[in-house]
């Protein structure tokens, strides 16, 4: 029988650099934003500049390959709010 706690110990201790990584990147991220507010004008701007944290670091070199024999790098960039077709739209009133 496998020991399921073990089993996820040892997998998360696998994974650790992960953790660091993104903990890492936001800490400069906070800290950039309090040392300057207006260096982002939005959002947006946030998103790219920790963005750019983690793919420079250790993530952006962590490549795994695709169902179709790529290598992909785990770390995608979102594509932001989708735009839905006016005639799906639900108005309630």
């Amino acid at each position: 029988m496998i020991d399921k706690g073990r089993w996820v110990e040892g997998l998360l201790s696998e994974f650790d650099w992960i953790f660091e990584e993104v903990s890492s990147a936001i800490r400069v991220l906070v800290e950039k934003f309090i040392e300057m507010p207006y260096f982002f004008y939005s959002e947006q701007d946030m998103h790219a500049y920790l963005y750019r944290k983690l793919i420079s670091g250790k993530l952006g070199g962590f490549f795994v390959e695709t169902h179709f024999g790529d290598k992909s790098v785990l770390l995608h960039k979102d594509s932001g709010p989708c735009l839905v077709n006016r005639s799906q739209q639900i108005h309630v009133d």
